[in-house]
């Protein structure tokens, strides 16, 4: 949503369907140029139309997804066009940022750009938590 709210076309891939349905009536309430479609992200395969690709705390590498996650991110890789943004925002515990890093390293056609770290605040009805998050932003250099 603030990714539109700014201008940018956005499409938003989530499994929920509720969340999307809100996403998307919140889009036509503010006329925005937002889309949300209800899909398996692990199953999409359209990255190469976008010029920004953004994977928000989607990422937890636990043993049995691991896999599962690392193939998803160097399918990203491969099939983004050059100059295309990726930007990781993943939790900072255990060793996330580490994994996250190595699966990139394997991939010779990426610059990175950001590794920075920062605090996401959680606020509802009262309840504040703080949590550690890292930003990583790559773009693909070559084909």
């Amino acid at each position: 949503m603030p990714l539109a709210r700014i201008g940018f076309d956005v499409t938003g891939i989530d499994s929920s369907k509720v969340g999307i349905e809100q996403m998307n009536q919140l889009a036509r309430d503010e006329n925005l140029a937002l889309n949300g479609v209800i899909a398996d992200i692990f199953k999409f395969e359209n990255f190469k139309e976008y010029d920004y690709v953004l994977l928000d705390s989607m990422f937890h590498f636990e043993k049995n997804d691991r896999i599962k996650e690392t193939e998803f991110i160097k399918k990203i890789i491969s099939q983004i066009r050059k100059g295309c943004l990726v930007i990781f925002c993943i939790q900072d515990t255990g060793k996330k940022v580490q994994i996250l890093k190595d699966t990139i390293r394997f991939e010779e056609k990426v610059h990175h750009i950001v590794d920075k770290g920062f605090k996401y605040i959680f606020e509802d009805n009262g309840h504040k938590s703080e949590s550690n998050y890292r930003m990583i932003v790559i773009n693909k250099t070559k084909h």
